[in-house]
């Protein structure tokens, strides 16, 4: 009782056993429940129980180990154990480095697992491409050439957006892979290349992901102009984003009392009209709050978080939200 306490407690504490209660299956089954690696002062017979070696697999992996021959070649055991720690396909027999399954569910769990994969694994592009989709940062141990393949990138990138680091220079200047990656993790922008981390359009979409991409421009000056703020901060889309687009036309009538001059109509592809009414000095970032704040009266549409507006009949985009709305009824 006293040790069954112990190593529910602390499953490591079965180093202490004496060697009958660590043949004990209550008292090791308990032990692994608590931590996996306990499995390793289990006695010989008991680590040939299956029941409890799933137990400890699924504690800790990498008391893959401390199992019998024969549960290392068990195909749910392994996949069990690779699952909570990649780095246990090392303890299963070799073909399972082989199974593109088991390796997928290793590479998950651990990117580095990668290198445990067969030869023929490795160099399989088809293969590869499954496994950046479940874990991009396994493009750092891909062999050479696949840091250069743009679809391997492309794909790794936006499973997770640090994968950039692994790409080629070439592939750091593209900027469909680095918008992918900065709209994954925006501080993936400090991988993009020098260009592109002058680029406003990347810095923007890199900022409006997570601010803390600031810190990895590098034209910072440009970042606390107001142009540049207002864009950020506007509810205007950036070129790509599928958001409502809405078709908006402008008049200005003469000043009332009450009312505001400048009055907007706009109509959505999906045939839905809204107006409303903005004072003279207001700029396009104004006029964008407030057509969304329109949108999300309407019960039948959902509710966008941005949107593209064409303004008599001119694409805007979040570069021109600090303009004045007159410019475009002159125009």
């Amino acid at each position: 009782e006293v040790v069954l306490v112990a190593v529910r407690n602390s499953g490591l504490a079965l180093d202490y056993a004496s060697e009958d209660l660590r043949g004990d299956r209550e008292v090791v089954l308990a032990a692994v429940r608590r931590h996996g690696r306990a499995l390793e002062f289990a006695s010989k017979q008991i680590i040939g129980d299956r029941e409890i070696v799933l137990e400890a697999v699924r504690s800790n992996g990498l008391a893959l180990e401390h199992a019998s021959e024969a549960l290392c070649a068990d195909r749910e055991v392994v996949i069990e154990a690779v699952s909570d720690n990649g780095f246990a396909l090392h303890h299963a027999i070799p073909e399972f480095r082989d199974d593109p399954e088991v390796v997928l569910l290793a590479v998950k769990s651990k990117c580095r697992a990668l290198e445990l994969a067969s030869p023929e694994l490795q160099q399989s592009r088809d293969f590869l491409l499954r496994v950046v989709k479940v874990n991009g940062c396994a493009l750092q141990y891909a062999k050479p050439p696949f840091d250069q393949d743009r679809d391997v990138v492309l794909a790794a990138v936006r499973q997770d957006g640090n994968a950039l680091h692994f790409a080629s220079q070439e592939l750091r200047a593209d900027a469909e892979i680095v918008i992918e990656a900065i709209l994954q993790k925006g501080t993936a922008l400090q991988y993009a290349s020098e260009d592109l981390r002058c680029s406003r359009e990347i810095l923007l979409r890199a900022l409006r992901t997570d601010p803390e991409a600031r810190v990895y421009s590098l034209d910072t000056p440009y970042l606390e102009s107001p142009v540049f703020i207002a864009a950020l901060h506007s509810r205007l889309a950036c070129r790509g984003e599928v958001v409502p687009v809405l078709n908006v036309s402008l008049t200005l009538q003469p000043a009332a009392p009450s009312i505001e001059p400048i009055y907007c109509e706009a109509l959505l592809l999906s045939g839905h009209e809204i107006s409303c009414r903005l004072p003279l000095e207001a700029r396009v970032k104004e006029l964008s709050e407030v057509l969304l704040e329109a949108l999300h009266t309407q019960p039948d549409l959902e509710a966008p978080e941005r949107i593209h507006v064409i303004l008599e009949g001119k694409d805007v985009s979040p570069f021109d939200a600090y303009r004045l709305v007159t410019e475009f009824i002159s125009q």
